[in-house]
């Protein structure tokens, strides 16, 4: 059958009891893949969440070496420390520093006799 001049096809169709084809209209994407949008923000969030942990417990490692570094330090200077007043105790225990010692505030060893320089009274 010949259609009449200026009929479009679906018209045609019409004309003679055939359906009109329907269109299909292109599916929105986002109803569609909206699974997977969640599951990307998803996943956005939990990158960003893991970054931002890992750099605060950076930032803590940081300080907490910092601080052990300055005990270290105090640690070093309080043994140096330590070396010279052990030192001071074993010189304040030697018999030879007691001796001196002993003399400058005038003791004198026993059978010795002490003589002293000086001006005389009468000059």
């Amino acid at each position: 059958m010949n259609a009449p001049r200026g009929l479009t096809n679906g018209r045609v169709r019409e004309e003679f009891g055939a359906p009109a084809p329907v269109r299909r209209q292109r599916p929105n994407l986002l109803r569609r893949h909206w699974l997977t949008g969640a599951f990307v923000c998803t996943l956005c969030g939990v990158l960003v969440y893991t970054g931002h942990n890992f750099y605060e417990t950076e930032l803590k490692l940081q300080q907490v070496q910092q601080a052990n570094a300055q005990l270290e330090d105090q640690i070093n200077a309080l043994k140096r420390k330590k070396e010279l007043l052990d030192g001071q105790i074993r010189q304040v225990k030697s018999p030879e520093y007691l001796e001196v010692q002993a003399r400058k505030q005038g003791f004198v060893k026993q059978g010795e006799i002490m003589f002293q320089q000086g001006s005389s009274p009468g000059r």
